[in-house]
């Protein structure tokens, strides 16, 4: 058993948020000017999950735009594969969320 002043501790509160995933001056957390979440009443992390599904985002070449991309590429298989519980009427609202035009007839990227 080792003794309490061999182990090694780790500063969680910076250990959670690795430097890399801020971004770089390009980008903030690896999105290049991201659209607005519109959608109140859901998750950050769905709104953005299906923004990317439909090109609606324009990800970073840094480390944290590749990691973002290829982490939302995973939850929205996980969507469709059925194995995140995603129920149709939230799926169908959230893909008419993101591809909806704005009042001049632009779509928000």
């Amino acid at each position: 058993m080792a003794a309490f002043a061999d182990r090694t501790y780790i500063d969680l509160s910076v250990a959670s948020k690795p430097g890399w995933a801020l971004g770089c001056d390009k980008c903030r957390y690896g999105l290049v000017n991201p659209p607005p979440v519109t959608v109140a009443d859901t998750s950050t992390y769905l709104v953005r999950t299906y923004q990317a599904a439909n090109d609606r985002l324009t990800f970073c070449d840094c480390q944290a735009g590749q990691a973002y991309r290829h982490y939302l590429r995973g939850r929205y298989a996980d969507i469709k594969a059925g194995r995140d519980n995603v129920p149709p009427d939230m799926s169908r609202a959230l893909t008419e969320a993101v591809t909806m035009p704005t009042l001049n007839g632009e779509y928000v990227r």
